[in-house]
Order: structure tokens, then C-alpha cells, then sequence
């Protein structure tokens, strides 16, 4: 019995060394394997090479201020300009710098916004690239006095401001186009009266590209 018991456990030990040595090289790595791996691992890390534009447009501003005498429904117009980096190929993030003022009204009013949110891009149309966008920031807002020597807004205030939109882009070249934003609603609101001001804006104007 004694006999018998060494011999199986032999016979064990032998099929047990066989088995690793016929495993062992098939499951090392090659370096073809290995450099294979290592170009699929950083192949993600040059896709998510970041990419934005930069939009310098003309902006048309109609205000509605409502029960804010001298200011309910004024015309402005100014620049804007808005830097924008692309996360993914759809999600990105802007900023949104836009000065805008009235011109040959009383009381003489001016505004700069400061705002950045998220910018969302959508399948392309025709020869445009539609996006919608949301943001958030501050508005610096002067009125003058009117003509008869009054002022019911305070002459320079910070207010908070809120604004969402729909945009195209064209380009022309892959570097350069043309940016067309035909409805935004811009929000302010004033601190002095708690009121908010809900304004209308539309822009055109010329995109650079950045790769």
C-alpha cells in the first residue's frame, strides 16, 4: 500500500510539472503582443486632443425691462466674443464676453457681460453645425440720466445674468467660417428692485477654428 500511495503521488507530481512547462511559455506575453497593448492604451489619449474656436461677432440687443420707467424697450447694439474648447466631440465649454450700448436715446445706457457655460453641438446640417449653449455670469449695466435731469436706476450696478441660445456655424475653410447665433435670451436682473430684465439678442459674425 505503501508503494502504491508514492507512486500516484509521482505520478502526480509529474503531470503537474508537465502542465506548467506546456502552459508557461504560451502565457507570456510577446513583444508583438505587448507593443499591440501599449499602442491601444494611448491611441484614446491622442483622440481626446482638446479643440475650440474663437467667434468675434456684431450683437443686437432688444431689452424689456418690465415697470422700469426710461428703459422697458431700448435698442443696443455692440461686439461679443466667445472662446470656446471642446471636451468631447459633442459637450465643449464658452466663455462670453459681449459690450453693448445705446446710441442716440436718453437716458444713455451700456452694458458688459461676463458669462461661460456648457456648449452642446449637434449633427451637422446642410452646410452648418447647429449648437445650443447655457451660461451663467454678470452684467455691468450704466444709465445716464434722462432728459429732464432724472434717474430711477442707480448709474452703475453689477447685476446677475443668465442666457441660453441656439447657434450655427459654416465654415468656409476648415479653419474659418462664419458664426450665426438667431435667437438668445438673455436674463438680468437687477439688484436695487429684484426685477428681471429679459432681453432678446441675435449675432453674426466671422469663427476661427483651432486644431
Amino acid at each position: 500500500m505503501k508503494n502504491i500511495m508514492i507512486a500516484l503521488t509521482l505520478i502526480l507530481a509529474s503531470t503537474a510539472t508537465a502542465a506548467v512547462a506546456q502552459d508557461g511559455p504560451e502565457s507570456a506575453p510577446s513583444p508583438q503582443m505587448t507593443a499591440s497593448s501599449n499602442q491601444m492604451a494611448m491611441k484614446p489619449a491622442k483622440d481626446r486632443k482638446l479643440r475650440g474656436s474663437v467667434a468675434f461677432t456684431g450683437v443686437f440687443t432688444r431689452q424689456w425691462t418690465q415697470d422700469t420707467p426710461g428703459v422697458n424697450h431700448e435698442l443696443l447694439a455692440g461686439w461679443g466674443v466667445m472662446p470656446e474648447i471642446n471636451f468631447t466631440k459633442r459637450l465643449g465649454l464658452q466663455a462670453d464676453f459681449v459690450s453693448s450700448y445705446t446710441s442716440g436715446v436718453y437716458p444713455v445706457e451700456n452694458k458688459l457681460s461676463m458669462m461661460a457655460g456648457p456648449r452642446y453641438t449637434l449633427n451637422p446640417r446642410w452646410r452648418g453645425t447647429p449648437f445650443v449653449f447655457g451660461e451663467a455670469g454678470e452684467t455691468r449695466t450704466g444709465i445716464g440720466r434722462n432728459m429732464f435731469g432724472t434717474r430711477t436706476h442707480p448709474g452703475i450696478t453689477w447685476n446677475p445674468t443668465a442666457s441660453a441660445g441656439l447657434g450655427f456655424d459654416v465654415n468656409l475653410t476648415p479653419r474659418f467660417g462664419l458664426e450665426f447665433v438667431p435667437a438668445e435670451w438673455t436674463g438680468e436682473r437687477f439688484d436695487y428692485n429684484g426685477q428681471w430684465q429679459n432681453n432678446y439678442q441675435a449675432r453674426f459674425g466671422f469663427v476661427f477654428n483651432l486644431r
